[in-house]
């Protein structure tokens, strides 16, 4: 019962449940009640970056926009370079892999970058054309930007309203 109440007194995952709820209920309405968009896109972005102290979730986001831009760059790139081909998918994502991992050098969610990049010529691939694919490539990376500028933004709130409990190797003590 003791093990019990000790979980009771860890506030961290409350903290990410508020804010994973207050996110994605935002995103959703101004997505999909104003915008008429889909916001998966904006949620799992907001999700990825969402942290309850301010300053990690400050990092996620400049790491996920700086990763999501080099892959939607490389990603439009290729596709206004060879068109939409099936074939140049798997040459963009590898592409994009280098240029995050050695010209850019920003580690924090190198993955995004060819997710994004593969996610950009998918779209192109879907639609068959080149506009129809930088289209739906562009949109995404708006949904991807404001899911995790969002993400930021509750995060500042929250650090304000309800700040996270200081961890107890921060404090120098169990908590």
């Amino acid at each position: 019962m003791g093990g019990f109440r000790n979980r009771l007194r860890d506030t961290m995952g409350l903290h990410y449940a508020a804010r994973i709820l207050v996110s994605s209920s935002l995103l959703w309405f101004v997505l999909t009640v104003i915008a008429e968009q889909n916001p998966i896109w904006a949620i799992s972005s907001m999700v990825a970056v969402t942290e309850p102290d301010l300053r990690v979730a400050r990092t996620n986001f400049r790491a996920r926009i700086a990763n999501t831009m080099i892959g939607g760059v490389m990603g439009l790139g290729f596709l206004l370079l060879a068109g939409p081909r099936a074939w140049v998918l798997p040459i963009a994502m590898a592409a994009t892999v280098l240029v995050s991992s050695y010209v850019v050098h920003v580690q924090t969610y190198w993955k995004i970058a060819p997710i994004t990049a593969a996610l950009v010529m998918a779209s192109s691939l879907e639609h068959h054309t080149r506009l129809g694919g930088e289209e739906a490539g562009a949109r995404r990376l708006a949904e991807v930007i404001f899911g995790s500028a969002t993400a930021v933004v509750v995060a500042f709130v929250f650090s304000r309203v309800w700040p996270p409990p200081i961890p107890a190797d921060a404090e120098g003590g169990p908590r």
